[in-house]
């Protein structure tokens, strides 16, 4: 998900404005990430192919600042795994 927002002052007053795109939802992949023996704690590669062809939206223009108006953006990553009986949400910040 990218994350826009737009900070404008007039004055003494500033505003914040926040637009949010889904630029990718998939669901049910079935991807074995791991082997299953790894340990507690251990770090497990998520590959690029899962995401890499999909690209961000054209109307997302660069981060900008002039005069009173300043934009930037964000982007979130949420990926969802299941393990065993248990499931398992990660924010992955980008």
């Amino acid at each position: 998900m990218v994350i826009e927002t737009t900070q404008i002052r007039v004055g003494d007053e500033t505003e914040h404005i926040q637009r949010c795109w889904i630029v990718q939802t998939v669901a049910n992949m079935s991807k074995n990430l791991a082997q299953g023996d790894e340990p507690l704690g251990s770090t497990v590669q998520v590959p690029s192919s899962i995401w890499s062809t999909h690209a961000v939206p054209s109307k997302i223009t660069p981060t900008f600042e002039i005069c009173n108006i300043k934009r930037t953006y964000q982007l979130e990553v949420r990926l969802g795994f299941d393990v065993g009986y248990f499931k398992v949400r990660i924010l992955v910040p980008a």
